[in-house]
C-alpha cells in the first residue's frame, strides 16, 4: 500500500499559534507537509494512532490518520485523512471537522486515539452539496 505518514522534524515550533511538529503524508506520488499541533495530543498519541490506523485496514473497511486536534474546550477543530477500503482499493479523503460539523458529529463525546474511528462518516457521493468534486486519492492494495 502506497500510503505513508511520518513526523519529519521532532523539534516543536510555533505554527499558526500552536506548538507543532512537522510531518508529511504521502499518497502515491502526492506529498503534503503537515504541521501537527502537540498541545492537546502529544507526538506519541499521533504516532500510536497512525500505526493503529494502518493495522485497522486489515480487518476493517474504514480507518483514519488524525493529523491535528485542538482542545475542544478552546477550539473545536480536527483535521484527519479518512481511508475507505473498497474491494482492492483504498480511497483517501482529507477532512476538517470544525464548529457546527464538530457539534453535530462529535458533540460532547470523547475523541481519543482509541475512539476516533467511531466518528468516520460513510463515504457517500464524490461531489459536495454545491456539485464540486471531492478531492480523493486512490491507492491500490498490493
Amino acid at each position: 500500500m502506497n500510503i505513508h505518514i511520518k513526523i519529519i522534524e521532532t523539534k516543536p515550533k510555533k505554527k499558526w499559534g500552536a506548538l507543532s511538529v512537522k510531518g508529511e503524508i504521502q499518497i502515491n506520488d502526492f506529498k503534503e507537509t503537515l504541521y501537527i499541533p502537540i498541545e492537546w495530543w502529544n507526538t506519541k498519541n499521533y504516532l500510536t494512532q497512525w500505526q493503529e490506523g494502518i493495522k485497522r485496514l486489515t480487518d476493517h473497511d474504514t480507518s483514519c490518520f488524525v493529523v491535528a486536534i485542538d482542545n475542544p474546550k478552546l477550539r473545536k477543530f480536527i483535521e484527519w485523512w479518512v481511508l475507505y477500503k473498497v474491494n482492492n482499493k483504498i480511497y483517501v479523503q482529507n477532512q476538517i471537522i470544525v464548529a457546527d460539523i464538530y457539534t453535530e458529529r462529535i458533540g460532547n463525546k470523547q475523541f481519543t486515539v482509541q475512539s476516533c474511528y467511531d466518528f468516520i462518516p460513510e463515504r457517500g457521493e464524490p461531489y459536495d452539496e454545491d456539485g464540486n468534486k471531492i478531492s480523493e486519492w486512490v491507492v491500490e492494495l498490493i
